[in-house]
C-alpha cells in the first residue's frame, strides 16, 4: 500500500485570491459549510501576466482543473464537487476549478511530528488500518489541508502531465509497529 500527498509544485506561481474569504470563508471546510456554498462561485485573482493557471491549487483549498477532475471521478465516482471560477481581471483570463468534498480521516500515528499549534506536519506517519481501502482522503488530525491519494491514482495523474503537481510519499505503520525509511518493521 502506497500513498502520496498532493501538493502544488513550489516553483509554480499560484493565483493570489482577492475575495476568497468573503465568498468561501476561512477555517476548516466542514461538510455543512461545503454544502452551503453555491454550485459555482467566482473569485477575483491576481496572476502574473506570463503565468499559467496550474492544474492543481492547494491553498486556500484543494481545487483541480478539468482533466484532473476527470481522473478523480474515475477513481472516486461518488465525489461531490463545487466549482470555483478564478477570474484575473487585469489579464482578462479565467479558469474553472472543481473543489471536491473529501472525507477527513483521523489517521496519524504517534510517530508523526506536528508543529506546536497542530497546523502543520513535520514528519508524516499514517496508521495503515485507518486508511485501508481508501483512495483519497484528507488527514484530519491537523488544521492545514493535506490531500492524500493512493498509488494508482497518482500514476494516472502523472501520466497526464498535470501542470503544477508535486507529490510526497507517505510513511505507514501497522498497529504497534515502528516505521523506518518508509518500511514497516
Amino acid at each position: 500500500m502506497k500513498f502520496f500527498i498532493l501538493k502544488t509544485s513550489e516553483d509554480m506561481a499560484q493565483p493570489r485570491m482577492l475575495n476568497w474569504f468573503e465568498k468561501v470563508g476561512s477555517g476548516p471546510m466542514t461538510s455543512e459549510k461545503f454544502h452551503k456554498l453555491s454550485r459555482i462561485t467566482t473569485i477575483d485573482v491576481e496572476l502574473w501576466s506570463e503565468s499559467i493557471f496550474p492544474d492543481i491549487i492547494t491553498h486556500p483549498r484543494f481545487m483541480v482543473a478539468n482533466k484532473f477532475t476527470e481522473v478523480l471521478r474515475t477513481y472516486e465516482p461518488g465525489l461531490i464537487f463545487k466549482y470555483i471560477v478564478l477570474f484575473d481581471k487585469q489579464n482578462r483570463r479565467s479558469q474553472m476549478y472543481a473543489m471536491p468534498e473529501i472525507e477527513a480521516i483521523t489517521c496519524l500515528s504517534e510517530q508523526s511530528e506536528l508543529s506546536l499549534d497542530r497546523s502543520d506536519i513535520k514528519h508524516i506517519v499514517i496508521k495503515e488500518e485507518k486508511v485501508k481501502g481508501r483512495r483519497l482522503f484528507l488527514i484530519g488530525d491537523v488544521k492545514k489541508q493535506y490531500v492524500v491519494v493512493e498509488l494508482h491514482l497518482v500514476e494516472s495523474l502523472l501520466r497526464r502531465e498535470m501542470t503544477g503537481l508535486s507529490i510526497q510519499e507517505v510513511q505507514f505503520c501497522k498497529e504497534g509497529n515502528e516505521v523506518a525509511d518508509g518500511l514497516v518493521y
